[in-house]
């Protein structure tokens, strides 16, 4: 069985590589698939996470300025995202930048997978006809937990009938979040179900071993969140940080650099990307997180964790954390930055019954994907 994965594996986010690394890894080594992550990744993709920013606004320019300052820290950040890129996915030999490289492709391929992560978010940076398997004529198409971000493609794209179309001619259906799946029951009229997000189908040993995520020592607090900018965050990280007597650990060596966290006492953990991002999740004391993968393996490597409310971007429609956090019920973990200084951050999360729910979602999971490899 060959199975070709179109996702966001390129994109310089740690959760956005461990999904494509999961579901590649699952297909592989539980159900001996020959799998191979196409290597597709758009100019928009490419120049959101270069080192600068070529979308040419006044703010976008200042950030360039404050970045070719700090190139050193940027470059070594950017190495680490790299490195894990071409150490543990499989890529087809050659980088398509263009939808027209795609052509022909799926005659390789019994499959094609496309997802996880926000690869039907229509609005994203790195959107793409791909993503929904345009270029796809002979092979089987299957979406895996795919999500659509915070973003209805029923009424926040130009032609949502082209992908109502496109949605309609997968052979197997899935998607990450409820909005989701509303959103698609909209589009086509068809009940897709949710399935978990590849990375939820490895445990947190699994992922240690598999990746040899090495113990360190010390007690520190891992902070993971979109954007590190806010002044009034920030400061509240600091007070935490002196009150707890632990220092926080950032991988962000671009935003580290550019929002001067050091004078916040935020300190950039040695290595970037998913295996520095892995190192410290697994070895931190405490964890505060942002984002939809921050939760996810908080909840794999039972940590004391709590998710914040993103005060950066504020969309109804983003139920990403929300959906996550119902799921494995861990919903009284969220809380807002000035709780912080409140809260008892120290008070233990009892796993017996989240790691029930994550079983669950597993199995649940290796379900669609058996029937989709073998019907």
């Amino acid at each position: 069985m060959r199975i070709g994965i179109i996702t966001f594996h390129a994109s310089l986010n740690c959760g956005s590589m461990l999904q494509a690394f999961a579901l590649q890894n699952v297909l592989a080594e539980k159900y001996g698939a020959e799998v191979e992550i196409i290597n597709y990744s758009n100019w928009g993709q490419r120049n959101y996470y270069a080192n600068w920013d070529w979308f040419l606004r006044p703010a976008v320019l200042r950030s360039n300025i404050k970045a070719l300052f700090h190139y050193d820290a940027i470059e070594k950040m950017r190495t680490d995202y790299l490195e894990f890129e071409n150490q543990y996915l499989n890529l087809t030999p050659k980088l398509m930048k263009y939808k027209h490289e795609l052509n022909e492709i799926d005659k390789n391929y019994d499959i094609v997978v496309a997802g996880g992560d926000q690869v039907w978010n229509v609005r994203c940076r790195d959107a793409d006809d791909a993503y929904f398997l345009s270029f796809v004529k002979n092979a089987k198409k299957v979406a895996y937990s795919p999500s659509l971000g915070a973003r209805n493609i029923n009424t926040e794209c130009i032609n949502p009938g082209k992908y109502a179309k496109l949605v309609k001619d997968f052979d197997y259906l899935s998607v990450r979040e409820d909005n989701g799946q509303k959103w698609l029951k909209e589009l086509t009229g068809i009940e897709v179900p949710i399935v978990a997000d590849p990375t939820v189908l490895l445990t947190g040993n699994e992922w240690c071993e598999k990746l040899n995520i090495p113990e360190v020592d010390g007690d520190f607090i891992l902070y993971y969140a979109f954007y590190y900018s806010n002044e009034e965050n920030n400061k509240i990280l600091k007070e935490v940080s002196e009150k707890y007597n632990m220092p926080i650990y950032i991988i962000d060596g671009k935003q580290w650099t550019i929002n001067k966290l050091d004078q916040y006492g935020i300190r950039l953990w040695e290595k970037s990307g998913p295996i520095g991002f892995l190192t410290l999740m697994r070895n931190a004391k405490m964890v505060l997180v942002q984002s939809f993968h921050g939760i996810v393996f908080s909840a794999l490597f039972h940590k004391t964790f709590w998710s914040l409310r993103n005060t950066v971007i504020k969309n109804k429609n983003d139920d990403r954390a929300k959906v996550i956090l119902r799921q494995t019920g861990l919903e009284k973990r969220a809380i807002r930055y000035t709780d912080l200084l409140t809260q008892n951050l120290l008070e233990p999360v009892d796993y017996t019954q989240v790691d029930i729910n994550l079983q669950k979602m597993r199995e649940e999971a290796y379900s669609y994907i058996e029937r989709f490899l073998n019907e």
